[in-house]
């Protein structure tokens, strides 16, 4: 176990509502951990407290078997064994790129093999020489994160670390920073308020909601099977509609549902969750809706599309399709559901 943090909590000067509260964190040896949610959530003020940024107002924090902070300790950031990779990189930009990385640390023969052998991991040999203004993003991203792991700490933290670049680095980044985590068998926690960045790298996800902890679980827990609305909404997109259990069968205001496992939540009010591949154009569906409006994503349309009840009532739901499927503003259309992209909440 690297990271143990005991109900931190964190309220600034001023502040109605406490930055953080009563946090609790378990992270393993090996794992890559996100810390995912919307801007103003706490996520980065989460990554400060623990890297020794910020002085939490109660708690613990261990680290690696350390405590760095409790009743009466607290252990400053430059002996935590922490290595931190920031949004905008901070390299040295008049040293270049062996320089950065080997900034602090007493050079020696070891050193500079595990120097070689990290920029030879992470696509840099032959860039030794390099400024940081003669890189690119992605490369200036990678060298910030080699001169964390020159240090070899208990963990790396690294806050916002795709937000300067392009979609498509974006995505290409995202592999090779999961590529080097792993074949360098490095403990991360990072922030970010791109679902889909938590999705594809994470090992485990903790999903934050106005300084509290929503959810903790792995990408696939968390997206199929979200445990409140808010994680429900902001990680799988999801549309809600209330329901109500009636024998095996949830009824909606727009439509109802055959579900297992539910007749003794007869009478129950319930959340339906539907994602965006959920709901289905169908020339046979029961579902009446007209499409709002289309945006081409290369692959799929996003569409906005308006339902209608029985009793005239109207919603929104926004859904996704494959670009085969022939759809455009203005069209009256039906529609069914995916069950298999469904959560009862």
């Amino acid at each position: 176990m690297i990271i143990q943090c005991k109900n931190i909590s964190k309220k600034y000067p001023g502040t109605a509502q406490p930055a953080v509260q009563n946090l609790n964190i378990t992270i393993n040896e090996g794992e890559i951990v996100s810390l995912l949610g919307p801007s103003g959530c706490g996520k980065s003020t989460t990554l400060r407290i623990i890297a020794g940024f910020e002085v939490p107002d109660e708690g613990e924090i261990i680290l690696a078997g350390k405590q760095v902070y409790g009743k009466g300790i607290w252990v400053p950031p430059e002996h935590r064994d922490v290595g931190m990779v920031f949004q905008d990189y901070a390299l040295f930009p008049h040293l270049n790129v062996i320089k950065n990385i080997t900034f602090g640390l007493k050079r020696t023969r070891d050193l500079n093999q595990r120097a070689k052998d990290l920029l030879k991991l992470a696509n840099l040999d032959g860039l030794e020489s390099k400024l940081p203004s003669e890189l690119s993003g992605g490369q200036q991203q990678r060298v910030a994160l080699i001169r964390a792991l020159m240090r070899q700490p208990c963990i790396v933290l690294m806050d916002e670390p795709f937000s300067n670049l392009d979609a498509s680095l974006r995505e290409q980044l995202r592999v090779e920073i999961k590529s080097i985590l792993k074949q360098t068998e490095t403990t991360c926690l990072f922030v970010t308020h791109n679902q889909e960045e938590a999705l594809t790298i994470s090992d485990r996800i903790i999903v934050l909601n106005q300084g509290k902890i929503e959810q903790i679980g792995t990408p696939e827990e968390i997206y199929f099977h979200p445990k409140s609305l808010f994680v429900a909404k902001f990680v799988s997109q999801g549309n809600i509609l209330e329901g109500i259990c009636s024998g095996n069968t949830i009824k909606t205001e727009y439509f109802s549902l055959k579900v297992n496992n539910i007749h003794k939540n007869n009478g129950k009010k319930v959340n339906v969750i539907i994602r965006p591949r959920g709901l289905k154009p169908d020339p046979n569906g029961l579902i009446k809706g007209k499409i709002e409006d289309v945006q081409f994503k290369g692959e799929s349309y996003e569409c906005i599309v308006k339902l209608f009840s029985p009793q005239g009532a109207t919603t929104n739901f926004k859904i996704t399709v494959d670009v085969q499927t022939k759809i455009k503003p203005g069209i009256q259309q039906t529609f069914s559901i995916d069950e298999n992209q469904i959560t009862i909440i």
